[in-house]
């Protein structure tokens, strides 16, 4: 049981005494009171009973210690009197209890030394005897009116908006550089729902920061939307607004408090660069259509040259060198094709190779299959490059050595990442690489720069003869 209800209980028992169920004066009542509550002079926060007019009845020993007056001199003041005006939210009043039994406010009360304490007040109408009393506990709320200001000393001077909804939406602080930064008064938006506020952002941003309010309510974490609010002379700022919500002792939503920190200077910047790297992307592929154009002539060069040539040896090295200028012009082809100017879509690109070296070869589909198995993968330029002339080597050495007098067969291909790495598969089932060849050693200008390009990719290679040949590059 509370003091409190202790207190009203002793109230209670005093008036059924029958010697003083007959009218009681002023002076009995308050004798009275004092002798059935001295159990409260040891209450731990200053008490005090006085009447509709401020006129006290019983004040606790500490009370009298909190105030620095002996229990004499405090009864001779008014409980009125002892309220600082320009802190006290109210003088308490009948009506004041109407709608709530208790009433807890703030206040501040003079000190016999004149200095002043803040204190919170807790407030009960009660009415023994048809008399009708108030029953208050104040509080000395000293350190937390320390914190507060500190608190109030750097939020009011934040370069931030902050402001604070309960879990009605209602503010009930707002920063005051809410002035400088959309031109407002604190006072403005202090006391009105969050949605007339919300309806100073950007029609395009509108659902944004409803989904981010949305989130920090349901979820009880912090959230945060870039949006456009508008400045009280019409224009439109950027700014970033970080929601960080509020919980009750059950753990439900009570309110949230909100940071806004202008950020235009940052979208300016952002939009330079965004701008710029547009204008690059755009220079950069026209680079690649570029040097696709140029290799694509020196393509077509090397093919008109092979026209005046009757020597068949000489006539296939411009073809085996037409292939390799080919199969890098189609590396820039698909950069330039590409939404990601740094990597191409390799399974896309082994199909267009491994179609372009069948047709320059002219091979027979029906004798000839081809069998291709690459992962969807991207690879930069720098990996592209060297591996798509790799596969040139290893399947136009297929093509023209593997399947003799229209002997039937198949090619086949795969590529796939091994973890960190990626392993290459060429293969046929042929007649087979000679036993005498060895790729360290070899003559041949497409197995040099097999061997080279490995190499130069960090990777392996090895020869497998069982069924043909297969060639497997790790790197």
């Amino acid at each position: 049981m509370s003091d409190e209800d202790l207190f009203k209980r002793r109230i209670e028992k005093f008036e059924t005494h029958q010697e003083i169920e007959k009218k009681i004066d002023g002076h009995a009542l308050k004798e009275e009171l004092i002798l059935k509550t001295s159990i409260l002079d040891i209450y731990t926060d200053p008490i005090f009973l006085h009447d509709i007019e401020g006129n006290f009845i019983y004040i606790n020993e500490t009370a009298c210690k909190f105030l620095g007056y002996t229990k004499k001199e405090l009864m001779k003041i008014n409980f009125y009197d002892l309220n600082v005006p320009e802190f006290s939210q109210l003088n308490l009043q009948i009506e004041d209890f109407t709608e709530q039994k208790e009433l807890r406010f703030q206040s501040a009360h003079f000190k016999k030394d004149k200095s002043v304490v803040p204190v919170e007040i807790r407030s009960k109408l009660i009415e023994p005897q048809n008399k009708k009393l108030i029953f208050s506990i104040a509080r000395d709320i000293t350190e937390l009116k320390s914190r507060e200001e500190h608190l109030s000393l750097i939020t009011d001077n934040m370069l931030d908006l902050m402001f604070q909804v309960n879990s009605k939406g209602i503010f009930e602080y707002v920063s005051p550089s809410i002035k400088e930064l959309l031109g407002y008064e604190a006072e403005d938006i202090i006391g009105k729902r969050d949605y007339e506020f919300i309806g100073m952002v950007h029609p395009d941003d509108f659902e944004i920061l409803i989904d981010t309010i949305q989130l920090v309510t349901k979820t009880l974490k912090p959230n945060r939307a870039q949006h456009r609010f508008k400045h009280a002379d019409g224009h439109y700022i950027w700014v970033e607004t970080v929601g960080n919500p509020l919980s009750d002792d059950k753990g439900e939503f009570s309110g949230a408090v909100y940071i806004t920190r202008d950020i235009t200077e940052l979208k300016n910047v952002e939009n330079q660069l965004k701008s710029s790297l547009e204008e690059k992307e755009v220079l950069l592929r026209e680079i690649h259509h570029r040097v696709k154009n140029n290799m694509q002539i020196i393509s077509s060069l090397l093919n008109l040259q092979s026209r005046h040539l009757n020597d068949e040896k000489t006539v296939n090295v411009l073809k085996e060198s037409q292939n390799r200028v080919r199969s890098m012009a189609m590396v820039h082809e698909e950069l330039y094709r590409s939404h990601d100017l740094s990597k191409i879509d390799f399974a896309d690109y082994i199909q267009r190779l491994l179609s372009g070296l069948f047709n320059s070869y002219g091979v027979d589909y029906d004798f000839i299959k081809s069998e291709i198995n690459v992962e969807d993968v991207l690879l930069t330029i720098d990996i592209a490059v060297p591996c798509g002339l790799i596969i040139n080597e290893l399947i136009s050495n297929s093509l023209k050595h593997a399947f003799v007098h229209g002997q039937k067969g198949k090619i086949s291909l795969k590529f796939h990442p091994d973890g960190e790495k990626y392993i290459l598969t060429v293969a046929d089932d042929g007649i087979g690489i000679p036993e005498n060849i060895d790729l360290e050693n070899t003559k041949t200008l497409g197995l040099q720069l097999v061997n080279t390009l490995v190499k130069q990719l960090y990777g392996s290679i090895d020869i497998y003869r069982d069924t043909g040949t297969l060639f497997k590059i790790v790197f």
